[in-house]
């Protein structure tokens, strides 16, 4: 996950009306890994952790939270994104402006900031829950 924050991180700050595509391509490759390598053992760790008989249950409520998580996440994302636009046109913005890529752009850095700021987070409360867990089994 803070694998995932970096690569999102590096796209806030890179991201301009003439960013590279290869930038953007390196990025995305960053946070995507980042993402594959954090959500198959977080997966499995869960999976782990219930009884067998359980297991249509926990994979079902995994689905339910991952894609709640994505629901929020692009709300919030959404969100965040109109407020800069509007925040930067000084003037409340409810679609993209065609004649003005800048502003989406700076709305767009600021939201990968704050995407890697709360995968950060998350990153810091796994790495606690591991370690209290690791304890817990010595």
């Amino acid at each position: 996950m803070f694998i995932f924050g970096c690569g999102t991180l590096f796209q806030g700050l890179t991201y301009h009306l003439d960013t590279a595509p290869l930038q953007i391509i390196v990025g995305i490759i960053v946070f995507s890994l980042g993402n594959a390598i954090c959500q198959t053992p977080n997966n499995a760790l869960v999976m782990s952790s219930v009884p067998s008989e359980d297991y249509g249950f926990a994979g079902s409520m995994g689905s339910l939270v991952r894609y709640l998580g994505v629901s929020v996440g692009l709300t919030l994302s959404t969100c965040i994104l109109y407020s800069l636009m509007s925040f930067k046109a000084g003037y409340a913005v409810k679609d993209f402006l065609d004649d003005r890529p800048d502003i989406f752009i700076f709305g767009l850095r600021y939201v990968f900031i704050c995407a890697s700021v709360i995968l950060w987070a998350a990153s810091f409360f796994m790495i606690k829950a591991y370690i209290k867990d690791k304890s817990k089994h010595k």
